[in-house]
């Protein structure tokens, strides 16, 4: 895959109350939880935005930005990404999201070109919304700014205020484990569990769905 005109931006600003810890500096694979994502969508993006409170070694070519408007959890993140990324076209992901593979990022990239008049690209899994792994247009940042302003803060109501595509459980690729892909990181027995299936596993790509 070669870079294309699109930002990436990665969340990795949360207080991770339930981890105890800063999730995106937990290890994965040869270096930690954030420097896994990146790699992964180093190749992809030419604009990779990092939005954190806190300061983080990172390579010069990877931009970190704190929240324009604070406090209001990952919501204003997706506004902070938006606000300064390069290209209209923004790729979010969450930093407790390390089974993340190219093909799943390319996956919603060629949705969003596909669907280039919506706001948004939002998967569904489960019947849940999945705001943390999707695509955001430029043009949704003012619904998303007056979202912030009002008070309304849940991310899963992105569905009802964006003019979104929803893509479907069938409708991404055989090749990619929705399982693994959409495993969040939410407390620290659900990394052990992660980081001892990664260390055993091969590759999360060649693993069957369920």
């Amino acid at each position: 895959m070669k870079q294309q005109p699109i930002s990436a931006v990665i969340l990795a600003g949360g207080n991770s109350t339930r981890m105890g810890q800063d999730k995106a500096s937990l290890p994965w694979g040869d270096h930690d939880i954030l420097h896994s994502i990146i790699e992964c969508i180093e190749n992809i993006s030419q604009d990779i935005l990092i939005i954190s409170n806190q300061p983080r070694s990172l390579p010069s070519s990877v931009r970190v930005l704190s929240d324009i408007i604070p406090q209001c959890g990952p919501l204003s993140g997706i506004h902070s990404g938006l606000h300064h990324a390069k290209f209209d076209t923004a790729f979010v992901i969450s930093c407790d999201m390390p089974f993340v593979i190219p093909e799943a990022v390319q996956t919603i990239l060629n949705y969003a070109a596909a669907n280039k008049d919506r706001d948004a690209v939002l998967p569904l899994y489960h019947g849940k919304i999945q705001p943390l792994f999707a695509s955001y247009q430029k043009s949704s940042l003012p619904v998303i700014e007056q979202a912030l302003r009002s008070g309304h803060y849940k991310v899963s109501s992105l569905c009802s205020l964006l003019n979104s595509f929803c893509l479907t459980e069938e409708m991404w690729p055989s090749t990619i484990n929705l399982e693994l892909l959409f495993k969040n990181l939410n407390c620290f027995s659900d990394y052990q569990q992660a980081y001892s299936y990664n260390n055993n596993a091969t590759r999360p790509e060649n693993i069957e769905k369920r």
